[in-house]
């Protein structure tokens, strides 16, 4: 499944996750490596939705949550496999008859 296609409000944050492994040693050195070899990505994205935009989110929130799907980077048009990064979508409802929504995605 393809993440809607609804442009982010203020763009979207990415995020570049890599892990390592820190070991300390007497003398008080420590060595750091990378833990893993891949690199993932998370984004957030800041909407101001219409009404039916909200709708359409939400719905696919509620049926792909748990889940992994396509999403398309506005900006950049790489795809990415990715899930949300929380079990929540959270809407604050504007006087402009606008929804503000924050999510996170990671990339799996």
């Amino acid at each position: 499944m393809t993440y809607p296609n609804i442009t982010p409000l203020n763009g979207v944050k990415e995020t570049s996750i890599g892990k390592t492994v820190k070991s300390e040693f007497d003398g008080n050195y420590v060595q750091q490596r990378l833990k893993t070899t891949r690199f993932r990505k998370s984004f957030e994205l800041n909407y101001a939705l219409s009404d039916t935009e909200f709708l359409e989110l939400d719905t696919f929130f509620q049926t792909y949550l748990g889940s992994s799907f396509t999403f398309t980077h506005p900006s950049t048009s790489v795809d990415y496999t990715v899930r949300f990064s929380e079990d929540t979508l959270n809407a604050t409802y504007q006087t402009s008859k606008l929804i503000k929504v924050t999510l996170k995605l990671e990339e799996v």
